[in-house]
């Protein structure tokens, strides 16, 4: 498997990152993790299972995915041949590209973060990446860099017309008031799993019983409110301790645990080994 670290890397000015960068030194498809930037990829060959904010999504050959920063991202499955050509901008680069084009991008995106390509789609994306690379080899000159972010905002336009065509066929399809439950239940455990863990919590937020909020999730989704809140911890756990030098201490206070002995237990119960057998061997 080729995993972030390994594939070509880039620099343009502030707005693709390199190896030079934090991308590639905090994020491995190995290990989970959550970048503060966007990543933009193409599936060239294989197929992996990854989940985004909890949420699983199957990557397969001619399939591209779109992150937003600060996502909680697992690769929980992939075959040996899995490969992703990659593109990563900074958040504040993705944001001054369309904040005055009146274009609701998170919106499109965010409906389903991972798509199905045309073998004409794909070829269309990955000649912009062969010609954005291509630019930023060449002999800089006075206008490399407004040629190269033009070049980036197209790629992004592209991408986010393809996003649109699905968004339009999904909302097409009537949404079941259960799917749309679970929806925000798992934007409000995003947002809140670090500090509140207890379901009528959820339920509160929801306008719901936690008795309903809890047999809402166990028929849509096979899990229960609990374990939706156990496995979001455990993966912020893990990204702490993969792409952070915080002490196991600094760690259990991230996640509001009262002290590091009941985060390791905690910790171990879930995953078989202790915080630092984690972060020292994966």
């Amino acid at each position: 498997m080729e995993d972030l670290s390994n594939v070509s890397k880039y620099r343009i000015e502030n707005f693709v990152l390199s190896d030079t960068g934090s991308f590639y030194s905090l994020v491995s498809l190995l290990y989970p993790f959550a970048f503060n930037g966007c990543i933009h990829g193409i599936c060239l060959k294989g197929k992996a299972t990854i989940k985004i904010n909890f949420k699983e999504y199957n990557i397969e050959e001619n399939s591209i995915i779109f992150i937003f920063p600060d996502q909680l991202v697992e690769i929980l499955q992939y075959s040996e041949d899995f490969y992703l050509e990659i593109m990563a901008f900074s958040a504040d680069f993705f944001v001054d590209m369309f904040k005055t084009k009146g274009i609701d991008v998170v919106r499109r995106i965010s409906a389903s973060l991972v798509l199905k390509l045309s073998g004409e789609e794909k070829n269309i994306l990955l000649d912009y990446h062969s010609f954005i690379i291509k630019n930023i080899r060449k002999k800089r000159h006075a206008y490399t860099d407004a040629i190269v972010k033009s070049l980036v905002y197209s790629l992004l336009m592209e991408i986010v017309a393809l996003y649109h065509e699905d968004r339009e066929e999904k909302e097409n399809k009537v949404s079941t008031r259960s799917e749309k439950m679970v929806e925000k239940f798992l934007f409000l455990l995003k947002e809140n799993h670090r500090l509140h863990r207890t379901v009528s919590f959820y339920a509160n937020e929801l306008c719901i019983t936690s008795k309903y909020l809890s047999a809402l999730l166990k028929r849509v989704t096979g899990k229960s409110v609990n374990k939706w809140i156990d496995e979001a911890i455990i993966l912020s756990a893990k990204v702490l301790l993969k792409t952070t030098d915080y002490t196991i201490l600094q760690v259990s206070e991230e996640l509001n645990f009262p002290n590091a002995s009941y985060f390791g237990r905690f910790f171990k119960k879930h995953t078989d080994k202790t915080p630092l057998e984690y972060r020292m061997k994966g």
